[in-house]
């Protein structure tokens, strides 16, 4: 467990994987593995400008919320999906599926251009 929250702080943005256990440490492997995936939610949220942020404080060994902010230059999308709510009624469960395509679709475009 130490060593993947070390690995977070040396690169926020490295990919997460927890290690396999015995069934001795069943509970800490439970602990690993919801930190693991806590951890990948947050690579997602918080993105590139985000883990300079994590690295920083990490580092330092503390969260000081008064330090002075950066600027960002970012780009900030927005994507409808007209008539979505019955969308949501027919396909139920398998929205999420068709939310992820359209997102991919959008991101490879953006990517693109």
């Amino acid at each position: 467990m130490i060593l993947t929250v070390d690995q977070v702080m040396e690169n926020p943005l490295r990919p997460l994987r927890a290690r396999a256990r015995t069934a001795s440490t069943h509970e800490a492997a439970q602990v690993e593995q919801a930190l693991v995936k806590f951890g990948s939610l947050l690579q997602i949220g918080f993105g590139e400008a985000g883990a300079k942020v994590i690295h920083h404080h990490m580092k330092s060994g503390c969260l000081d919320d008064q330090l002075p902010g950066r600027i960002t230059h970012a780009i900030f999308g927005f994507c409808d999906i007209r008539d979505f709510t019955p969308l949501t009624e027919v396909l139920q469960g398998d929205v999420v599926q068709l939310v992820n395509a359209v997102a991919k679709h959008v991101h490879q475009a953006v990517v693109e251009n």
